[in-house]
């Protein structure tokens, strides 16, 4: 196999894994914190790492609420490589799974903050287009959260909310490229 697929296949394995040990800790705080702190705190402060931490907080987000917090403004700090964090299924899954735990003044400053940086002008027509279908596409996932005010500034900054529901996708889904998948008939 490719090391890339490795790669993904451990990720992957890990994935389930912390789903699983998360899931069965989800009344026992105290469990819950100790394994966080041993096995995934003390990761690597890399991309990957930083998604299968924002994963695996997100299991039991009523646990890891200032955690959750950091991870998800840890993007407005990243300034114009705010995509290295914000960037898939990931991202998007925890906003869904662990932003409602947020309290509502952190969820007001979280939803300012990606108006500021969303709806920014930047003198560059693709870039803001993009930025701005990026912005809505989060507001889109916590949108039941979102205030009637929000919701108006959002439409009017960032564009229309679809009336079709949006679920995460990985990065590369919905392009096109060159990568070669392996396709050999044996498997070791």
């Amino acid at each position: 196999t490719h090391p890339r697929e490795d790669i993904q296949n451990l990720v992957a394995t890990v994935r389930i894994l912390l789903e699983g040990v998360f899931t069965s800790v989800s009344n026992n705080e105290v469990e819950a914190r100790r394994l966080y702190d041993l096995y995934v705190a003390a990761l690597p402060d890399t991309k990957t790492m930083y998604r299968l931490r924002l994963y695996a907080i997100t299991r039991c987000p009523q646990f890891f609420k200032q955690e959750i917090k950091d991870a998800l403004f840890r993007g407005f700090n990243m300034g114009v490589r705010y995509l290295e964090m914000d960037s898939g299924a990931e991202y998007h899954g925890g906003l869904i799974a662990g932003f409602n735990v947020l309290d509502d003044a952190t969820q007001r400053e979280y939803i300012s903050k990606v108006f500021e940086y969303f709806g920014a002008s930047l003198g560059d027509a693709d870039k803001e287009t993009w930025r701005k279908r990026d912005g809505l596409k989060i507001l889109i996932f916590i949108k039941e959260l979102l205030t009637q005010g929000e919701i108006g500034q959002a439409e009017k900054l960032l564009g229309k909310f679809p009336i079709e529901p949006l679920t995460p996708q990985p990065d590369m889904v919905g392009g096109r490229s060159g990568i070669v998948t392996h396709r050999s008939p044996v498997n070791l």
